[in-house]
């Protein structure tokens, strides 16, 4: 991952030094001159933070629902925890009491 970084900030400075032509830049009453690098970093900078500003409430609904279903999961393994002392108990009854069951038939086959 860190040789990746290295390749795209070195393929940045490369496209930084061969765009350093100044261009002039207008949107509605501002005006901007800088470089093409300069201006073409900017807009990429400013879709990544408007993108990560727009995706911002998906992924507060995913963490807050993703936390209820944590709490469910452990509600559920606690329910779990308490049916399987409760089988287990049973069974142990079961054991103690159990007598042998006895089966007349009439059938030769069986």
């Amino acid at each position: 991952m860190f040789i990746i970084g290295i390749l795209l900030g070195a393929a940045a400075l490369m496209f930084i030094l061969q765009n350093f032509m100044v261009i002039s830049v207008n949107f509605l009453v501002w005006h901007f001159d800088g470089s093409l690098a300069f201006v073409i970093l900017l807009s990429v900078v400013a879709g990544v933070l408007i993108g990560a500003l727009l995706s911002l409430p998906e992924l507060m609904r995913r963490g807050s629902h993703s936390s209820r279903l944590e709490k469910y999961n452990r509600q559920l393994a606690t329910e779990l925890d308490v049916h399987k002392e409760k089988l287990a108990a049973t069974e142990a009854k079961l054991e103690v009491t159990e007598t042998p069951i006895v089966i007349e038939t009439t059938n030769p086959n069986l």
